[in-house]
């Protein structure tokens, strides 16, 4: 069985699909190489025996879970929405996953300077190797997963209006600043990839 992800090459679903095949969980990426940086990420993974590129839905892969990655825009910032499609008994269960704004390597440099020079979403943000690890405990979860599920930070304070079993708080295993600065010297490494 596989692991199919969708945009896979956008700089969270690399993180996630890399992550996957470090798990030894053969990975199905779909997308499109519009971009030099997706053709560079490409790169990275398209060498490992477990992972499988196409630039459409395969039809005869079968697959237990279908991770689709959106990113919206909007003024202020972007917002990541994972819906994830999990069969279990033969019945496809749809969950959607509202991500908090995410910090990580080959993320896009505007995004990650609107993120630092806003003090409100530098709190809220979690960095993307504690996102993907808190993703792939949830998928690997005996139990249902809610319909919605808004994964935040612990650096968050929580409102006594929110429904609280359909949130996830993530601690930090390194303090924000801390991968601030890592992120920023893979920037200065690696720039000629951005």
């Amino acid at each position: 069985m596989y692991i199919m992800v969708e945009n896979c090459f956008h700089w969270v679903g690399f993180h996630l699909s890399n992550f996957f095949l470090e798990k030894g969980i053969s990975v199905i990426g779909i997308d499109c190489l519009d971009t030099s940086k997706k053709e560079n990420l490409s790169m990275y993974l398209v060498r490992n025996d477990s992972f499988s590129f196409y630039n459409h839905k395969p039809k005869d892969k079968k697959t237990r879970l279908t991770i689709k990655l959106s990113d919206h825009e909007d003024e202020k910032q972007s917002k990541i929405t994972l819906k994830l499609f999990k069969k279990t008994n033969e019945q496809i269960m749809e969950h959607i996953i509202y991500s908090p704004p995410l910090i990580g390597k080959w993320m896009p440099s505007q995004k990650m300077k609107m993120i630092v020079n806003d003090s409100e979403e530098l709190n809220k943000a979690v960095c993307i190797k504690d996102y993907v690890s808190a993703i792939y405990q949830l998928i690997n979860r005996d139990t249902l997963l809610p319909d919605t599920l808004n994964i935040k930070s612990s650096r968050k304070k929580v409102k006594a209006n929110k429904i609280l079993e359909n949130s996830v708080y993530l601690r930090d295993n390194r303090s924000i600043h801390d991968n601030i600065y890592k992120i920023l010297d893979h920037y200065h490494r690696f720039q000629t990839f951005y």
